[in-house]
């Protein structure tokens, strides 16, 4: 496998990267990684840390330019040679298998969105987080892609962090929950509406739901064995022990709702 790595993005870049990168390739012969980022900066912190010699297995890809963690989108048309276009657009042309941003969270999603495009269907995209839990983990989506969703697009949520879960780790009929501020099944109009779109097409898109709403306390509670549950909005879980999902966003949707219909002064 071909990892494009954003060397330029995250905490004490691009030493932390390069590091990681050099423990990475080290570990695994077998992939590659592809340092993106400025040439001269990637080759100092190799010079100082791996006397100047490059693993065979680790490549650097210059750009010149590099967005910072408090930009916008614009950033990306702005700067088109930066390190995270280039790291989606390697993605694009097959010369990398997957990459790894550590940057920017907006700008890094607006990458991948702006190269590689959505799944048809998919209305946004979603940021998907495993969670440590005493037995596992708790899956999180959406950790932050998103500052407010609907209804529809934390069912959307699950639907794709199970199909996840099932293809990459194998885990079968994974528990689905959401996120909310309490455990009752009356917590706002577009959680009903949630429950009645997610209970309508459920059973065809192999999603299942043990419970309705879950709070915060039941992310480590409902663990059961590893990778038992996950937080998103409308989310999967793993495998038979099953995961939990939620969604931390439908406080957002319920106040928009309560702000519409408050009763207005005269």
């Amino acid at each position: 496998m071909r990892l494009a790595l954003d060397a330029m993005g995250g905490d004490d870049a691009p030493r932390a990267m390069v590091q990681g990168a050099f423990d990475y390739c080290s570990a695994h012969p077998e992939q590659s990684v592809i340092l993106v980022g400025r040439d001269a900066d990637i080759r100092a912190v190799v010079a100082k840390d791996f006397h100047g010699v490059l693993l065979s297995n680790v490549v650097i890809e210059h750009t010149p330019e590099v967005i910072g963690m408090a930009e916008k989108l614009k950033a990306l048309k702005e700067r088109p040679d930066d390190s995270m276009n280039r790291c989606a657009q390697l993605m694009k042309t097959k010369k990398a298998d997957a990459m790894v941003l550590c940057g920017n969270t907006g700008c890094s999603v607006g990458a991948a969105q702006l190269h590689l495009r959505r799944i048809p269907g998919v209305k946004r995209a979603g940021i998907l987080v495993p969670m440590p839990n005493p037995k596992g983990h708790t899956w999180v989506c959406d950790m932050g892609a998103n500052a407010e969703c609907r209804a529809e697009h934390l069912a959307q949520f699950a639907v794709m962090t199970v199909a996840f879960l099932e293809s990459v780790y194998g885990k079968q009929n994974p528990r689905v929950g959401v996120l909310s501020i309490g455990e009752e099944d009356d917590k706002g109009v577009a959680l009903r509406w949630l429950h009645w779109q997610c209970g309508a097409q459920d059973c065809r898109r192999g999603v299942r739901r043990d419970r309705h709403h879950f709070e915060g306390g039941d992310l480590r509670q409902h663990a059961q064995h590893r990778r038992c549950s996950h937080h998103a909005p409308g989310i999967p879980g793993p495998q038979t022990p099953r995961p939990l999902v939620a969604s931390r966003w439908m406080s957002a949707d319920r106040r928009r709702w309560r702000d519409h219909h408050r009763p207005r002064a005269q």
